[in-house]
This record gives C-alpha cells, structure tokens and sequence, in this order.
C-alpha cells in the first residue's frame, strides 16, 4: 500500500513572484544532489496564456548503500510537467520518477496560488505519494523516501526564497538601470520643454 504526505506552506510573497522564482531554485548549493534540470518542451497558449513545460530532473540518491546496490545507480531521472496559468492565478507542477519505476514510484504535485486570507501571499501544497514493489522490503524503502521527501521539502522551500530575493535584486537594478538611462537622456537633450518620463 503506498504512502502518503501532504504539506503545506505560506509563502510572504505575491504570485507572480513565486511563479517566476520557481523556475531559478536550480542550482542551488543547498541541493547539491540535484545535478541538472533540462526543458524537454515548452507550449504558451497565447488564446489563454497558459503555459505547460516538460523538464527533465537528474538527481544524484542520497539513500543508505543497500538502496543504491539494489538500484545499481546512484543517479536519479525524474520528469517534471507544469502548468502555470496567469489568468487564474495558478501554478502546478507534477513530478513522477522515470528511473527505477519496477522498484520505486515517487509522485509530487506542487500547487502555488493566492492565499485566501492575504492576496499579497501564496499558497503552497505539496504532495507525494511513494508506491515500492520489492516484497518484504516495500514499507522500509517507502518510509525511507518519504521521510527524505519531507527533509527536501524544507530545503525546498528555502530555496524558493533565496530565489525570490535574487529575483527582487535583479528587478531593483533593472529599475536602477531605467532610472540612470532616463537621467542620462534628459541630460543630453537641448533645454527644451519636453519632459521625458516613463
């Protein structure tokens, strides 16, 4: 029988940040056990807006050495499928691992939306489900991945916000950068009356 965890978060951001720093949280030297994130694809609606990506996740396993021997690999291969539609505020992002599914099913669903009590804040669901077939072993190797599941959902969420504030940073000097260029321009045009302004 396959286990399941649910966790929950408010991020102290508004939306659209969090759904622009999702996409920055990799590499990050928190999770150095996350080697690379590639696009596979990537469709915008432009009727609606939506957008649906397809990432590749390669992972190196952190688990105990009998897991990995059982495995053969350290190396980890999940496939990442999001949806982010701006129109109605919400982002999802479903991950299921395509290495070692005949030993291990792990599945994640990220959810990002506004939260209900403060408009300014987002909302954050994540849940796994963590299904393993080799018989006498199946609730320990569960168990083991989930109890990991739950110890990167932190780190995770960490990550979220270092990425949130470079994300700020870089909007702060892009704005910085408009200001100078618009002070420069009014500086060297004649004295007229015309009155340059964004």
């Amino acid at each position: 029988m396959p286990l399941f965890e649910s966790l929950d978060h408010v991020f102290k951001h508004p939306w659209h940040d969090i759904s622009q720093a999702s996409w920055r949280k990799y590499p990050n030297p928190a999770r150095p056990d996350v080697l690379s994130v590639d696009m596979l694809d990537r469709q915008l609606d432009p009727s609606t807006g939506v957008l649906t990506t397809k990432r590749l996740i390669c992972m190196k396993g952190s688990g105990p050495t009998w897991l990995q021997n059982l495995m053969g690999t350290s190396l980890l291969y999940f496939v990442e499928e999001a949806t982010v539609d701006p129109r109605k505020q919400t982002m999802v992002l479903t991950s299921k691992n395509v290495s070692f599914s005949n030993l291990l099913v792990m599945e994640e669903t990220c959810t990002y939306t506004p939260y209900a009590e403060n408009k300014d804040y987002t909302s954050f669901r994540q849940d796994a489900k963590v299904t393993a077939f080799p018989f006498g072993i199946k609730n320990k190797i569960e168990t083991l991945v989930l109890d990991g599941f739950v110890k990167n959902a932190n780190k995770g969420r960490e990550i979220m916000e270092q990425a949130i504030a470079r994300l700020k940073q870089e909007q702060r000097r892009v704005e910085e950068l408009a200001e100078e260029g618009l002070a420069n321009l009014e500086r060297s045009l004649p004295a007229t009356n015309i009155n340059v302004a964004m």
